[in-house]
């Protein structure tokens, strides 16, 4: 046996690989891919979109500011009196603006529009100005040292300021639908209703919903809190105590006399003089011009006394503008003062002034049932102003700067910075500020905020006044 060889043959088995599997895996790997191509396109176009969204953002922040920029840039130059182009152009960052000045004679204003751009976004600011001479009411009555009295059942809607005492006379109850401040180190508050915060030095024996300011409260009601050194008269305090504030300090009136004067001047230089030689001041020799017809009336003086009678069922005074009587002006029987709607926004002076005699004349008396009506826009008042001073002499004469009847209604205004304003019962009306207030039985005041600035038909040397400002 030995030699021999034997050859084994071992059965070789191969492995073939899973075909299936493999597509699988493939078609996976392609989903994944579009998948991902998909989720990245949706994220970078909303990025995108978002910085684009970002860009024309920026961009019109950028007009905007342009365009007040060269608003503001003309207005500048208009109130300043600088040259002023037609047009102006303003250069600010990538943004070109320009400006024009139009002036709007119906509405009395000069209106300045403004255009900013970059790439095609635009935006634009317009802004308005009137000239001439302005003063803010900012309260529904305001007095001088002569102070304010209140009888029974009158009520001011509206805030009340005074440098004298703020007071209820001849019983009964005396309503303020606001603050009321009766300033400096002699302010008193005495049997007042108040449904907002008082200021006074004292504060007595008045009812107060809001806070109460003084350095003493002597009896009374406060259901706000009470910034007090001394509470006194059994007076009751709702909420907490505190110490004593300072007073309100004093203010001047809103109308000095040298806005009169330019009001008084205006008229001098660009209307008419109904001399006191003329037939219309001197009927019968009565040295009072008389108006008892329907009469048109605006940018004159009338160096005289003023009659305006209603005569028959009506007689209507149109104002187109300032007036200036030289004496007393007497408003008879409830004739109608209306302004001409063409004044617009604008408040007309009725003036009372005799330089030569303010202590008996200057004098405006307000018969019952007289009506006043704006130009129909509601910024328009008739301004009723009497610069009598017996008032603030002390009452020598006893005499009213401005005395109001019965029933007496409408737009008006009536200013007495050195004399005493008495208000009839039963009277309603939108302010009074004078030296002195005495308001009867039932009379209302009811503030307007449209008082907060108010433009008169005079006066252009008082120069201009903001009237509005936006985006348009």
């Amino acid at each position: 046996m030995r030699g021999q060889c034997y050859v084994v043959h071992m059965n070789k088995q191969y492995l073939q690989p899973d075909r299936t599997r493999g597509a699988a895996l493939l078609l996976f790997v392609v989903l994944f891919m579009f998948a991902s191509l998909a989720i990245s396109f949706a994220v970078s176009r909303g990025v995108l979109s978002a910085v684009s969204e970002y860009a024309l953002l920026e961009r019109s922040k950028q007009s905007y500011f342009a365009a007040e920029a060269v608003v503001e840039d003309m207005t500048q130059r208009t109130m300043g009196s600088f040259l002023v182009d037609a047009t102006e152009t303003l250069i600010l960052g990538d943004a070109t603006a320009t400006a024009t000045s139009t002036f709007d004679s119906i509405n009395g204003w000069l209106v300045i529009t403004g255009a900013g751009e970059i790439d095609t976004v635009v935006r634009s600011a317009q802004l308005f100005l009137f000239q001439g001479i302005g003063a803010s009411f900012n309260f529904g009555v305001q007095t001088g040292n002569g102070g304010f009295e209140m009888a029974n059942g009158s009520a001011v809607v509206g805030n009340v300021f005074s440098n004298g005492s703020i007071v209820k006379v001849l019983g009964g109850t005396a309503t303020i639908f606001g603050d009321v401040i009766s300033a400096g180190s002699s302010g008193l508050i005495e049997d007042i209703y108040a449904t907002g915060t008082a200021r006074a030095r004292v504060v007595r024996d008045s009812d107060i919903d809001g806070d109460v300011y003084a350095y003493t409260l002597d009896g009374g009601i406060v259901d706000g809190d009470a910034y007090i050194f001394e509470r006194v008269g059994g007076a009751v305090v709702g909420g907490s105590e505190f110490p004593h504030e300072p007073e309100e300090a004093t203010t001047s009136l809103p109308i000095p006399d040298s806005v009169v004067d330019e009001i008084k001047q205006d008229i001098i230089d660009n209307g008419t003089v109904i001399a006191s030689t003329e037939p219309e001041c001197d009927p019968g020799g009565t040295d009072e011009y008389e108006i008892n017809t329907d009469t048109t009336l605006g940018f004159v003086k009338i160096e005289c006394d003023l009659r305006v009678k209603k005569q028959g069922s009506a007689t209507v005074l149109t104002l187109t503008g300032s007036v200036w009587v030289e004496g007393d002006i007497i408003l008879e029987g409830g004739p109608d003062i209306v302004i001409d709607s063409a004044v617009g926004n604008r408040t007309v002076p009725f003036v009372a002034d005799d330089p030569a005699d303010r202590a008996l004349s200057s004098t405006i008396t307000i018969e019952n049932g007289t009506t006043f009506t704006g130009s129909g826009d509601p910024k328009s008042y008739i301004l009723l102003l009497s610069m009598n001073e017996d008032a603030e002499n002390g009452f020598p004469n006893n005499v009213d700067a401005i005395f109001t009847g019965q029933s007496s209604a409408g737009d008006m205004l009536l200013y007495a910075g050195h004399g005493r304003v008495t208000l009839a019962n039963s009277i309603t009306l939108k302010e009074v500020t004078a030296y002195q207030v005495s308001l009867g039985n039932s009379a209302i005041i009811e503030y307007e905020s449209g008082l907060v600035n108010t433009l008169f038909t005079s006066g252009p040397g008082g120069g201009f006044e903001f009237a509005g400002w936006g985006e348009i």
